[in-house]
């Protein structure tokens, strides 16, 4: 009976232990670097996240590091501490243009979550009503300015020039974010944009921009086509993903890996999702990675 008491609180002193060196979020804030300006795509990635954080008694600061393309924000990442409570959210273009830039520096994907319905739009004012007719636009020559705001979407907008074979070299300009590309094109100094639906849907049922086309799915309410319904050779591959400093703490990883998996399964996160024009994305961290390889395949074909 000694001994089996014995043992009993050696088990018992054991879980303590370990409890006392476990990994627990709920003890302090996590940082969460946003590599742009709020308001803007990820930013708004990051929200039904937060939501579901502070759920389950975690709260999150959230550290604003716009410029150069999210890389400002991934390098800040690099640099914090691996302790867990030190995040970013970003996508596969950001995490590929990072890698370009800073070749000896890394980040860490936990899993990829989400991606948001990208949007094609035009000012209300202009003469291109259809993506088709965007695309004879490009075919014939004509000056179109087009603005991105991050890194995947200069690669979509390389992508759609390259389908609609255009003949000269187009203007493409950059911006720190969807929302200050979106506050151009509303003052006619860019013609187009591709940006996540959810930053334009409320100019384009005030009649401010017209919707030529959607990526991934159909909105219900909204009676355009799918970028690929109408562009065989169209391809979409960009998404968000949580991503950690390079070498952050083990346990840390299998628990924001285990809290990310159950945030996805949860009901109200995926009716948040659909009503903020998301879809989710095949979890884990391979999956994302693949994306991340993809967008720099073309980030150095644009380069070179």
């Amino acid at each position: 009976m000694k001994s089996e008491l014995g043992l009993l609180v050696v088990i018992l002193n054991l879980l303590v232990l370990n409890n006392a060196f476990a990994f627990d979020p709920t003890k302090q804030p996590v940082n969460i670097i946003i590599p742009f300006p709020p308001g803007g795509g990820v930013d708004k990635v990051f929200r039904p996240l937060e939501k579901y954080a502070q759920s389950r008694g975690i709260t999150f600061t959230t550290i604003y590091k716009p410029g150069a393309e999210g890389t400002i924000g991934m390098n800040e990442l690099t640099e914090m501490p691996k302790d867990g409570y030190n995040l970013a959210i970003a996508t596969a273009g950001v995490v590929a243009a990072f890698e370009i830039a800073k070749p000896n520096k890394t980040v860490l994907t936990i899993t990829g979550i989400n991606d948001t319905i990208g949007a094609f739009v035009v000012n209300s004012k202009s003469k291109i009503k259809t993506i088709e007719g965007l695309c004879q636009s490009i075919q014939k020559g004509e000056d179109i300015k087009f603005g991105y705001g991050a890194p995947g979407q200069r690669i979509m907008l390389n992508q759609l020039l390259d389908i609609c074979k255009s003949n000269k070299e187009q203007i493409l300009v950059p911006y720190k974010g969807g929302v200050a590309a979106v506050n151009d094109l509303l003052g006619g100094q860019i013609d187009m944009v591709r940006v996540p639906l959810s930053l334009v849907v409320g100019h384009i049922n005030v009649g401010n921009l017209r919707l030529l086309a959607v990526t991934r799915t159909k909105i219900e309410g909204l009676s355009v086509p799918t970028v690929e319904s109408k562009l065989s050779r169209w391809k979409e591959i960009d998404g968000y993903a949580v991503l950690a400093p390079q070498n952050t703490n083990d346990d840390a990883i299998k628990f924001w890996s285990e809290f990310l998996k159950d945030y996805l399964k949860d009901a109200q996160v995926q009716k948040q999702f659909t009503e903020d024009m998301m879809v989710p994305l095949p979890f884990g961290a391979d999956n994302f990675n693949r994306i991340v390889q993809s967008n720099k395949i073309k980030l150095l074909e644009l380069k070179n």
